[in-house]
């Protein structure tokens, strides 16, 4: 019973960081944006984060230690899963690089400083009325919604990482075919006598735009969302090919 009362926890506060996050970055851009890793509307990164705070300093009382212990927890969290994701998919989603105080770009002080003061929201605020809403619930009922919500969650990490596989793929077909014609350019300019280094570098911008318009036909709706609402989003493998892939997209708005 305790366990499906935290996953429900866990699914609320993932929808809550997503409409945090939405907004945040719709007006960040100035357009709407669909802030999620996943096609629902979760952030589950906001949803491990509530409930790793609320296990291990539900108990506290001070608002100060709530906010450096948050911070502290949190900030752990964000950077061990941007590098398990980069790990898995060959990607990175966020990049803190040219913030202040940053470390190796997946944390950063301005972020930790606002999970910490979310965490004291958190603790004081939001949870003590999710908690007695949340006790009203017949214990049948919170099993039942947490099953359901499980089944959803599963199905939709499924389609996301399938998604997500397929999209690395396309972009490795881009990059191979780029790599090949660079090897042919090469040859190519040995024999003519001209500048090698002058010809790769053209037809590394050249070559690639000419595949753009391809695979952005091959982009899946759910592709085109990401790339748009993660403007930091980059492929550890094929840098080049999402560079320009952006650039199209942009100019296709």
């Amino acid at each position: 019973m305790l366990v499906c009362q935290y996953f429900v926890w866990f699914m609320l506060y993932s929808v809550i960081g997503w409409v945090y996050e939405s907004i945040y970055c719709s007006i960040q851009q100035r357009q709407l944006v669909n802030r999620g890793f996943l096609n629902g509307p979760l952030c589950p990164i906001y949803g491990a984060g509530a409930i790793l705070v609320l296990f291990l300093f539900r108990s506290l009382q001070n608002p100060a230690l709530i906010f450096i212990a948050g911070a502290l927890a949190t900030g752990v969290l964000e950077y061990v899963t941007s590098w398990l994701m980069e790990k898995l998919f060959h990607a990175r989603w966020w990049d803190y690089e040219d913030w202040r105080f940053n470390l190796h770009g997946r944390v950063c002080l301005a972020g930790v400083a606002a999970f910490g003061a979310m965490s004291v929201i958190l603790i004081k605020g939001i949870h003590p009325l999710v908690a007695v809403l949340t006790s009203r619930m017949a214990p049948g009922a919170v099993g039942a919604t947490a099953g359901v919500l499980l089944l959803l969650l599963l199905v939709d990490t499924a389609i996301t990482t399938m998604r997500l596989l397929k999209l690395n793929e396309k972009l490795k077909q881009v990059h191979q075919h780029v790599i090949a014609r660079i090897g042919e350019s090469r040859l190519h300019a040995e024999t003519m006598k001209k500048s090698v280094e002058e010809g790769i570098a053209s037809l590394k911008t050249n070559g690639i735009a000419s595949q753009m318009r391809e695979l952005v036909q091959r982009l899946t709706k759910r592709d085109r969302r990401m790339l748009r609402s993660f403007p930091r989003f980059q492929s550890t493998r094929y840098g080049d090919v999402v560079d320009k892939l952006k650039e199209v997209l942009r100019g296709s708005k």
